[in-house]
């Protein structure tokens, strides 16, 4: 019987701690994560968190410009002038 009985705790335990793990890995939110489309020189005193368009190493041989493009789970775009802004930016260079 106390074989039974621990059994029955010890699956009890590992439900709660997978439904844990599950939380924490498998939840994201729902939001934009880059909302300023704005392009922002990447330094030691401005990481460009928040930035779609990030600039690194300005002024220098190896610059180059990172842009993003957030997409959900279902592979639509979150933000439509997120990718617009990453289009516009690159155009000048390129036409």
């Amino acid at each position: 019987m106390g074989g039974c009985h621990g059994f029955a705790e010890k699956n009890s335990f590992d439900m709660d701690a997978e439904v844990i793990l599950f939380i924490i890995t498998g939840c994201a939110s729902n939001e934009i994560y880059r909302a300023d489309y704005t392009t922002c020189t990447v330094s030691s005193g401005s990481q460009c968190v928040k930035h779609s368009l990030q600039k690194h190493n300005a002024n220098t041989d190896s610059e180059f410009m990172l842009g993003f493009v957030e997409i959900d789970d279902q592979g639509q775009l979150r933000d439509r002038a997120q990718m617009r802004a990453l289009i516009d930016s690159l155009l000048p260079d390129c036409c």
